[in-house]
């Protein structure tokens, strides 16, 4: 089944969505953040096929805790090429590189997960490590579409599937725990 649902950013689910990934961008050339490894294992093919008309420039220097210096070198990638939107392919360490990367450029971004237990895709956070490699999470660009490659989500350790359930419970079990704990402080 395929669907497509707005609630703020686009969201489009389909087995194969991430190779229709083109016509949801702007034209001209395309910031592609994902990482190396996600690069070897060939989960980023359909996707990078699709943007195959397009000029793009892949950033896969994405460590697990991304680093600042990680999403700076993003950026200027990015600017290099002249990139008119940000695609972050990954779990939350590439996606949270891109968004931090569309905020400083000012960029579009839309984010392809490809785990569902990220916790970030469609929020305007990112968790990226300073300097003084002190972990934070720092405010980001929103992203302006998530894409739900059914087949690439399915290809995840089931762990990682668990884990999503998991987060979406927690995440809106926690607005209820938060309204109590409001209340009682009343």
């Amino acid at each position: 089944m395929n669907f497509t649902f707005h609630y703020g950013p686009r969201v489009v689910c389909g087995v194969g969505a991430s190779g229709d990934l083109e016509r949801l961008l702007p034209a001209g050339p395309v910031l592609f953040v994902t990482d190396a490894n996600l690069r070897k294992l060939g989960l980023c093919n359909a996707a990078l096929a699709g943007l195959a008309v397009r000029d793009v420039a892949v950033f896969d220097d994405v460590q697990e805790d991304p680093s600042e210096a990680s999403a700076l070198a993003a950026v200027a990638l990015g600017k290099q090429i002249g990139a008119t939107c940000v695609v972050g392919f990954g779990g939350g360490s590439p996606m949270d590189v891109a968004k931090a990367a569309a905020l400083v450029t000012g960029l579009p971004v839309v984010v392809v997960p490809t785990q569902l237990s990220a916790d970030g895709i469609a929020s305007p956070i990112a968790v990226i490590a300073g300097p003084d490699g002190e972990v934070v999470s720092e405010r980001s660009a929103l992203p302006v579409a998530v894409i739900a490659d059914l087949e690439t989500l399915a290809a995840a350790p089931i762990g990682f599937a668990r884990a999503g359930v998991g987060d979406l419970l927690g995440n809106s079990s926690a607005l209820v725990d938060w309204r109590i704990a409001a209340d009682a402080d009343q």
